[in-house]
């Protein structure tokens, strides 16, 4: 009997409080939800990069000798920079079409539209206020769309055809259909889109800040290159681009090296040539 009250004393404050942590559990899952649907979908893709080994790869030549004084770790580290420097990136931007980014504007978030994006913009600025701002298109029908404010509520031009340049203080912005994806796809044309128009530098440091190029093991040539952003075909892209112009790069930098090299052997024979002549 004594046992049974003890176990009863204990339990007895679990009881009473069990519908507070019930409550707690259900308010948790409450907001928990909350955040997921207000916060954008965030994709990321790793690509692995292996570095050129001097000692078996492909700087292991007999034609000119690279007298490497660098550590692994040192050189490992030194190639991460390079990866992920201004100048790469800025080549492999050049081969991806980054400079527009569209979203579908919705009720609690907004969607990144890549390459399923059933309009297509183009734009001719003069004026570099325009640049490193959002534009929120509102499409009426099959035919028609209107620019809206800062908010995204009001309309602040007349109705543009699709295709119909829209003036701006400094520049036009034309939206037009993507008559392509729309006859592949069954897609909602009519809505509100916010538009993204990059700079070249507001578009290096957006990359920059959601690129990380980092060495897998400081004894393994092995970068480890990560991206992320709102669409998966997009970091798929961005990732790819990195590595295949760092690759480019440095095939055509070795390259250079081999072709001095051997212009340098052909100037040498020529004068071995001369001096055999001379004599």
């Amino acid at each position: 009997m004594n046992g049974f009250q003890a176990i009863k004393r204990q339990l007895l404050p679990l009881l009473r409080g069990l519908p507070i942590i019930l409550g707690v559990f259900g308010l948790s899952l409450f907001l928990a939800r909350k955040v997921i649907l207000y916060t954008p979908n965030t994709y990321q893709t790793i690509a692995r990069i292996k570095l050129d080994d001097q000692r078996f790869g492909f700087s292991n030549s007999t034609l000119y000798s690279d007298f490497d004084v660098f550590a692994v770790e040192s050189r490992v580290q030194s190639e991460a920079i390079l990866l992920s420097s201004p100048v790469l990136i800025g080549m492999a931007l050049d081969s991806l079409d980054f400079e527009v980014s569209i979203y579908r504007k919705g009720k609690v978030k907004n969607t990144m539209l890549y390459d399923d994006s059933p309009i297509l913009v183009s734009y001719d600025f003069l004026s570099e206020d325009l640049f490193d701002k959002d534009y929120t298109i509102r499409v009426l029908d099959d035919g028609n769309y209107v620019l809206l404010n800062i908010d995204g509520d009001v309309p602040i031009s007349e109705p543009k055809v699709f295709g119909q340049p829209l003036m701006l203080e400094g520049g036009i912005l034309t939206i037009e259909k993507n008559d392509v994806l729309l006859a592949q796809r069954e897609l909602d044309l009519a809505g509100d889109y916010v538009i993204h128009i990059f700079s070249r530098h507001g578009l290096m440091e957006d990359v920059r800040g959601r690129l990380d190029v980092t060495e897998m093991d400081k004894e393994i040539q092995i970068l480890r290159v990560l991206y992320k952003d709102q669409h998966p075909k997009k970091v798929a892209a961005l990732a790819n681009a990195i590595c295949q112009t760092y690759v480019n790069d440095y095939i055509a930098t070795k390259s250079e090296a081999a072709q001095a090299t051997v212009v340098f052997i052909d100037q040498k024979i020529d004068e071995v040539h001369l001096i055999r002549h001379t004599c």
